[in-house]
């Protein structure tokens, strides 16, 4: 901010901690911010409280209505794993949307990918659907995140077949819309649509009988 011709770094504090924020957590319906996890969890407090038929919470300043589960999507969209494990919970683990999007939908769509392993270690299924049938590495694909979309298919034995009510698979949709060439060349070098991806030993929880994550550099020679 600029004052009086002196550049003054302001940091922004979070209202509920009152510690300054270097990623603040934006609320779109009221453009309020604060750390993720704090309103997260002053969210979740309310609902224990209080909890509404509609899952709605006020925001902690302006007390303006918010819909919880659009609020634990953008939360699941760009956190830290440190802020997860502060939030994800039995209570809400298994949270889903009217879309019955789960939470692995929400963080593959978005390409976190350390929040994609993180939750299907918490033990969400990569072949869990949507109301239209649809899986997390389906919106991995569409929306582009290879890196996910890889880990999904090679470590959790994904499937590549899934079709939409239109008929058409991930491959179809990623041509379509010639925005992703890197997705559409790992696609197609798996022949997407046609081909599952064998399982092997990870499993479908996408990790070795060990417990390990077989994509964990720190396990390579």
């Amino acid at each position: 901010m600029d004052v009086k011709g002196q550049t003054v770094d302001v940091k922004m504090t979070c209202s509920i901690c009152l510690d300054t924020m270097e990623t603040p957590f934006y609320m779109k319906q009221c453009t309020h911010c604060f750390h993720g996890a704090c309103v997260m969890k002053a969210f979740e407090t309310y609902l224990a409280l209080h909890g509404t038929e509609w899952q709605t919470v006020p925001c902690p300043m302006c007390r303006k209505r918010i819909s919880y589960h659009i609020m634990l999507r953008s939360f699941i969209e760009t956190c830290t794993l440190e802020d997860a494990e502060k939030i994800i919970n039995g209570a809400n683990l298994h949270v889903r949307c009217h879309l019955e999007m789960s939470l692995l939908h929400v963080a593959a769509e978005a390409g976190n990918f350390a929040m994609v392993r993180y939750l299907i270690g918490k033990g969400l299924r990569v072949e869990d659907t949507n109301c239209f049938g649809l899986t997390p590495v389906y919106f991995a694909a569409v929306h582009g995140k290879t890196e996910t979309v890889r880990y999904l298919v090679e470590t959790c034995g994904a499937n590549t077949r899934i079709k939409n009510m239109f008929g058409q698979t991930m491959l179809d949709m990623v041509m379509k819309q010639k925005k992703y060439p890197e997705t559409i060349t790992y696609l197609n070098s798996i022949g997407a649509g046609n081909l599952r991806f064998p399982q092997g030993a990870c499993g479908a929880q996408g990790l070795s009988p060990s417990g390990s994550d077989p994509c964990d550099p720190s396990l390579k020679q």
